[in-house]
């Protein structure tokens, strides 16, 4: 290949391709796409760039419907424990489609907040890995707060380092004792005069010394230095507070950055999640399947089903208080109903155990213990139903007294009576 020809290619390459109205419209549900649209009538097929631009948004809002359904999907699950399947989901479609045609803008905006609904917790996690490289801003201003004071300690103390310092600072001092008095015997006899002349020694004595404590500050840290030293200490020091004031001022940067994204994170969220109450029959499919699951675990007859029912109310209950779904997954039942459904499924279901337990239980060596192993399941239970605690108990209690009454007079049954009746006494205890 000749240099031209290779030239000609590379100018070939950059032109951009037009865009294909005619692919764009052969592509299955784009025109009717355009024909939901309200200028539908009015609008161009022939202007090739607003026909790429709608085809853009009929491209991303089929991406944007998978999406959300996911997002839904999980979100539903995570609160609800429930899992819908795609029937269930096929409302959100309908939704969005819905909302699309009333606003031109929804597919590309609802686009870029799943975006960044994928991307704001990586970079969270990013920014608070970058903060726990750097460490702790208070411990940053401790440390900012002792190089501080030792260059101010060395700004004090420099020119005293060295022999020609200590003799400057002992002349100084001298000087300072020697200071002379006033000349005129009137100044002397002025209290005035001498009360000021008073306060300016003891204000140079007292500078003289904090000159000393900085200087013995320096040395207990520094060791003895003479002034060219301490010039290039006094250097190191500033660099080192240049240094620290940038990483105080990388980790403020950061913290604010993460704190805006957690912010928008949080907004995006709750804006996200609670367009779901606004789809009716998605609403419905949850609630119905709420209603499903709990007619599954009231339909096995077993203790452990219906604990698992128990528990799913109430999980239910507690969510639908802070549920960012916005919808109660409550709505399709009635709860008192649902509730005494469930306390007297576990009532009957505790009692049949019970009855159980102490017609299975021989009695003979070691009686009392075997009769206790055997209602321990039941004794030990710190909930029954909706019952907890002392109410729990008190259940237990009775119900063990009930059964034991109901057991007839036969020489074994009045056996089982009078260890039963022992064992409620230490259960009372």
């Amino acid at each position: 290949m000749t240099k031209d020809s290779r030239e000609n290619k590379e100018i070939i390459e950059e032109v951009p391709q037009e865009f294909d109205i005619d692919a764009a419209l052969n592509e299955k549900g784009f025109a009717e796409f355009l024909a939901a649209r309200e200028d539908a009538e009015d609008f161009d097929i022939d202007d090739a760039e607003s026909v790429e631009n709608r085809f853009n948004i009929f491209v991303q809002k089929e991406g944007v419907k998978k999406n959300l359904k996911a997002l839904y999907a999980n979100q539903i699950n995570r609160e609800f424990d429930i899992t819908l399947n795609v029937d269930d989901l096929k409302s959100v479609d309908a939704h969005f489609e819905k909302e699309a045609l009333k606003n031109s803008d929804l597919v590309m905006k609802t686009h870029g907040k799943l975006e960044l609904f994928e991307r704001l917790p990586k970079d969270i996690l990013k920014l608070e890995g970058e903060l726990g490289k750097l460490g702790k801003a208070e411990d940053w201003n401790i440390k900012l707060e002792t190089l501080r004071k030792d260059k101010a300690n060395l700004d004090n103390t420099r020119k005293y380092t060295g022999f020609t310092g200590k003799a400057r600072l002992a002349l100084e001092t001298i000087g300072v004792f020697i200071k002379p008095l006033p000349k005129s015997y009137g100044d002397l006899t002025n209290s005035m005069f001498i009360d000021k002349y008073i306060g300016d020694v003891g204000q140079e004595i007292g500078k003289l010394l904090e000159q000393r404590d900085a200087l013995k500050s320096v040395k207990e840290k520094f060791g003895n230095m003479n002034k060219g030293e301490a010039g290039k200490k006094l250097t190191d020091i500033e660099n080192q507070i240049s240094e620290v004031e940038n990483t105080l001022s990388t980790i403020a940067e950061a913290d604010q950055l993460k704190n805006l994204s957690e912010n928008l994170f949080g907004e995006i969220r709750k804006k996200m999640f609670a367009e779901v109450a606004n789809i009716s029959e998605l609403a419905e499919a949850i609630q119905g399947e709420v209603v499903y699951q709990f007619n599954e675990l009231l339909d096995i007859d077993s203790i452990e089903s219906l604990d698992k029912a128990q528990n799913k109310l109430e999980a239910l209950r507690k969510i639908s208080k802070t549920t960012e779904i916005g919808v109660d997954p409550l709505g399709g039942v009635n709860e008192d109903d649902l509730q005494e459904l469930i306390d007297r499924s576990i009532e009957r279901v505790s009692t049949e155990m019970t009855i159980a337990s102490i017609e299975d239980t021989n009695l003979g060596q070691n009686a009392l213990t075997k009769l206790e192993k055997s209602l321990e399941p039941f004794i030990k239970r710190t909930k029954v139903g909706s019952k907890d605690g002392d109410e729990s108990r008190e259940f237990i209690m009775k119900t063990i007294e009930e059964v034991a009454r109901a057991l007839p007079n036969t020489t074994e049954s009045k056996a089982k009576r009078l260890l039963l009746a022992r064992i409620i006494i230490k259960m009372r205890k």
